[in-house]
């Protein structure tokens, strides 16, 4: 149900839209946005009129701009606000000129030529008529979406920027929404998820009146209110130089500004599940539809301020969302009958006793040239007495099938589940007129909200997801425009933007481990409490929290943009020089899974060690209930602790930009940029800067010295042995390097230089209401890696085996469920230990010089208009993007033995006495066991479990599309009826 009402031109009319809106809701519950006129103006011969007095008025407000003509004729007027426009051009001699109801659109360059007729200037002469509907004031493309498109195209939500996927070489890429996905399309939503001219997802900007409200991976942190658009603008290929920052396209929106005449609408848009089709979910088990109540209100109001018509107007808008809407899910749960440990082979499993793991070969005590196989459990049942207790109860919290019931997975359907959606986002702007050489202008928009998704469906304390996750926005602009001269007008913009965020994912942080019977506190440092930990078992829903991320997720994205610029007009060249100034200043407390996190899978189960031989091959739920985590995989049971982080860096762009007007229907863009992106510096130094190659390892000698005798000794104990000990390396080098610390710089990346973006198109209508252009730019996308954190973040693994063979763990005592980490936590040493850092585990690095990704963006088309307003345009366009990095692990081992590894798994995986026990800390993941797998011997630099490269810049793609768009200009200018 929609109520909708909108009022006129006086106050009188306004209390009644209020009133009766009220009734109605009782029923039924940088980078510059504004336009440009440029062209030429000439007298009936064609000769060029210089000195000509241009002013442009806007009809709303009658605010006006002027300007002159050079001494070739060329006008140019800038900073014009999207809207509707009478253009009056006069000059000594001939008859004033007036071109009535010309119409701008966001970033709009309108090449307007005027031919002045001889007579006296108090004669006037008034075109009236249809304006051209294809642009030849310059080489970019685009589509604009005016009033009528965004607020009567049928929108879903009434979010502005689902329209842009009607815009040709836009794809919008998210297919994933609801409990488990992308939340949806609101206002409270926000998205990187758009490919724009063959732009990789995450390359593209957002602008609010020409203010970036993106962060730099793409995502737009604003969706304005739909009634607070005036127009917004997809920009595919854009070759005006004053455009920087982005390796796809722009999305510019302009907020709407008041008005000499009081305007506004109340509104609410309501919407239940009368017309909504059930679930498949819930016909499969005969449930009823779930309840969906959804309002999304407010008003849009401007006009004058009273007593200062043609000097001041306003505009404001609201936008509420109230949501409860139906989530149903279908999530994995244990069977009962497996929860006891009797009936496995009922489900046909066969489950194998983990503490019978031996050598197939008898007699061969280092399992060297074999392998390593249990035993089935007798009867294929596991013994009451081998039951862990709190395996069994962790298991209790699953709730019982309730569909599906001969299967193993899908059998819980939770058919109730419903989802919360709740925010307020006000907005306001507010113009001043100082007269005619002065404007100014300033906006703010506000939003705070919450939603709630349970994604297991499961009730507290079981359940996790988005629970009751918040997010605020805020930003504020500011613009001043002054008229220099007739032909150089200057105008200043700064912003600030600022995004903060929380997403607990916890549905009962007081629901405590004891409750689980697990006696040692094990959370990290960077949490209170002692929550219980997450809990995924193999083929099943996890457990009280999200698995492999944040127990309650903070973050602040804060951004000053400054941008001054100047344009001239001189001779045929229209010239525009501008900077743009950004900083960034970026906080974020993420803790990972600092309560801790046990996977449990088939591996202490199946038949063989090294080996899995089917989903029916051992059981994770028998794992569980014989209290045995794993850490195989991202899945690993740890306990995650990390530091807080404050990061900012600052960003300074230089453009200068060309119009030329060669001819009177032939238009040369020439730009010129230069990006400037310094990197990331944290306030603490809490980053790492690289991997040290030159120096040896400080425990090298250490490690080789006993490696040394441990094979030595080995050969001669088994001289019949298939495979030798490996042999140790010459020595070892590196470690992890830090900013800030031992003459490393504070900055962990090389500033890139190289960020030089020519740009150049053309505009050519060499036929009546038929333009070519095209186009070529170079364009940089600010680096978006952080750098690694490592010593600063640190995961405590849990060690499974102190052998390799058998459990670590039993029912009680060290390494059980009851005292998992007996070693305690790996120390978060910050920088101290140096290349230390993270021995006996794996880490990764990002390296110096990671240049800026680099897009080479060009298009060639032809826009012709047709008979009946219509539009076609067909275009070539291509994006070649270099730069884009790729990880790379250099510590793997050679070709060569994982050849033989392929051939004989024995031999990357036959266990050896550890040159690392006793050296490295018994909470690594090679230092915890006298035995150590031949694999990890093998790699170039074993003190590491592997060393991976983050930032290899070598990868690139391209992109090449033929796009065709057609479009029918209704009556009153209005345009529809897209065809892309």
């Amino acid at each position: 149900m929609i109520c909708c009402c909108q009022w006129g031109n006086s106050m009188k009319n306004l209390g009644k839209a209020l009133l009766l809106g009220m009734a109605c809701a009782a029923v039924a519950f940088a980078q510059d946005y504004r336009a440009t006129i440029l062209g030429q103006i000439t007298d009936p011969s064609g000769a060029t009129v210089p000195n000509a007095l241009v002013k442009a008025t806007r009809l709303d407000n009658n605010q006006s701009v002027e300007a002159r003509s050079s001494a070739d004729g060329v006008y140019s007027i800038p900073f014009l606000n999207p809207g509707t426009y009478r253009l009056e051009a006069s000059a000594p001699g001939f008859a004033t000129m007036r071109r009535e109801s010309v119409v701008l659109q966001t970033a709009d360059k309108l090449n307007i030529p005027l031919k002045l007729q001889v007579g006296d200037v108090s004669q006037e002469i008034t075109v009236v008529g249809e304006q051209e509907t294809i642009d030849t004031g310059t080489a970019s493309r685009g589509l604009n979406f005016d009033p009528i498109k965004t607020q009567e195209y049928p929108l879903n939500g009434r979010q502005t920027y689902m329209l842009l996927a009607l815009t040709p070489g836009v794809i919008f890429t998210q297919e994933q929404f609801g409990a488990t996905g992308f939340s949806g399309t609101r206002g409270w939503d926000v998205n990187s998820s758009y490919k724009i001219n063959g732009g990789r997802t995450g390359t593209n900007q957002f602008l609010l009146n020409g203010a970036p409200i993106s962060d730099k991976d793409g995502t737009w942190q604003l969706a304005p209110n739909v009634e607070a658009v005036q127009e917004f603008k997809v920009m595919t290929n854009t070759y005006d130089a004053q455009f920087g920052r982005f390796n796809g396209g722009l999305v510019n929106t302009t907020l709407k500004s008041g008005n000499n005449e009081y305007h506004g609408s109340v509104f609410e848009f309501f919407r239940n599940s009368v017309l909504d089709a059930n679930t498949t979910q819930n016909n499969r088990v005969g449930a009823v539809r779930g309840k969906h109540n959804q309002h999304q209100y407010g008003y849009a109001t401007g006009g004058p301020i009273p007593g200062r018509k043609n000097k001041d107007w306003f505009f404001t808008s609201l936008e509420g969302w109230r949501e409860v809407i139906p989530f149903s899910r279908v999530s994995d749960v244990p069977p009962a009958a497996l929860r006891d440990g009797q009936h496995f082979s009922d489900f046909g499993f066969k489950v194998y006793d983990p503490l019978t793991t031996h050598c197939e070969q008898a007699g061969n005590p280092t399992c060297a040239g074999s392998r390593y196989i249990r035993d089935l459990f007798p009867e294929d049942k596991i013994p009451a007495g081998r039951i862990s207790p709190i395996g069994a109860k962790i298991l209790s919290y699953y709730p019982a099938p309730n569909g599906n019931f001969d299967a193993l997975a899908q059998n819980f359907f939770a058919t109730g589940n419903t989802g919360r959606y709740h925010y307020n986002q006000p907005m306001g702007r507010w113009d001043h007129n100082f007269g005619q050489n002065d404007r100014f202008y300033a906006l703010a928009t506000y939003q705070h909200g919450y939603e709630f998704r349970n994604q297991t469906g499961f009730a507290p304390p079981a359940g996790s997801g988005d629970i009751f996750s918040q997010r605020t926005d805020q930003n504020y602009v500011a613009d001043w425009t002054h008229v220099l001269s007739p032909t150089s007008i200057l105008d200043i913009r700064g912003s600030f933007g600022r995004f903060t965020s929380l997403f607990p994912r916890y549905t009962d942080f007081s629901f405590t481990a004891d409750k689980l019977g697990i006696k040692q506190v094990i959370h990290s440092p960077s949490v209170t409490g002692n929550t219980a930990p997450v809990v995924t078992v193999q083929d099943y829903s996890q457990l009280f929290g999200l698995s492999n991320s944040d127990v309650a997720a903070w973050s602040t994205y804060n951004q000053w943009d400054f941008a001054p610029s100047l344009t001239m007009t001189r001779g045929k060249h229209s010239l525009h020089f501008g900077v743009e100034l950004n900083y960034v200043a970026k906080g974020a407390n993420n803790p990972g899974n600092a309560y801790g996190q046990f996977n449990f899978d088939r591996f202490w189960t199946q038949q063989l060690r090294d080996q899995g031989q089917g989903s029916k091959d051992g059981s994770p739920v028998a794992a569980l209930l014989l209290g045995l985590p794993s850490n195989t995989g991202n899945d690993a049971s740890r306990v995650d602790y990390r530091d807080t982080f404050y990061r900012t860096r600052p960003y300074y762009g230089f453009y200068t930009q060309d119009d030329w007007r060669i001819t009177p229907t032939f238009l040369l863009n020439i730009g010129l940029r230069y990006d400037i992106q310094i990197p990331w510096i944290e306030r603490y130094n809490r980053l790492n800067a690289g991997y040290d190659f030159n120096n040896k390892n400080p425990l090298s000698d250490q490690i080789i010295a006993k490696w040394t005798q441990l094979k030595a000794q080995y050969d001669a104990d088994n001289p019949g042995a298939k495979y030798k000990y490996p042999d140790p390396p010459a020595a070892i080098y590196g470690g992890l390097l830090f900013a800030g610390v031992q003459g490393q710089p504070r900055r962990p990346y090389d500033t890139d230089w190289n960020g030089i973006a020519p740009r150049v198109g053309f505009a050519w209508q060499f036929a009546p209401k038929t333009v070519l252009r095209a186009g070529v730019g170079i364009f940089y996308q600010p680096q978006t890696q952080e750098n690694t954190t490592t010593g600063f973040t640190q995961s405590t693994t849990y060690v499974r085996s102190l052998d390799g063979v058998l459990p670590s763990g039993g029912l009680t005592g060290p390494y059980s469920l009851e005292q998992p980490y007996p070693n305690g936590l790996l120390p978060v040493a910050g920088a101290s230990l140096g290349l230390l850092t993270n021995v006996g585990n794996g880490i990764s690095f990002d390296t110096r010089g990671v240049p800026m990704p680099r897009s080479y963006q060009y298009s060639v088309g032809f826009e012709r208009e047709l008979p009946y307003a219509i539009v076609i345009e067909v275009s070539y366009s291509g994006n070649y993007t270099i730069h884009n990095t790729q990880n790379f692990n250099f510590d793997d081992v050679s070709q060569a033995d994982r050849a033989i590894g392929v051939s004989d798994p024995n031999y990357l995986n036959r266990q050896l006495p550890s040159p690392f026990f006793g050296l490295l800390p018994a909470s690594s993941g090679s230092g915890a066991s006298q035995t150590i797998n031949a694999f990890e011997l093998l790699r170039p630099i074993p003190v590491f479990r592997g060393i991976t490269n983050n930032t290899l810049p070598i990868n690139h793609y391209r992109y090449d599309a033929l796009q065709v768009r057609f479009e029918k200009r209704l009556a009153g200018g209005a345009k529809s009826g897209i065809l892309t």
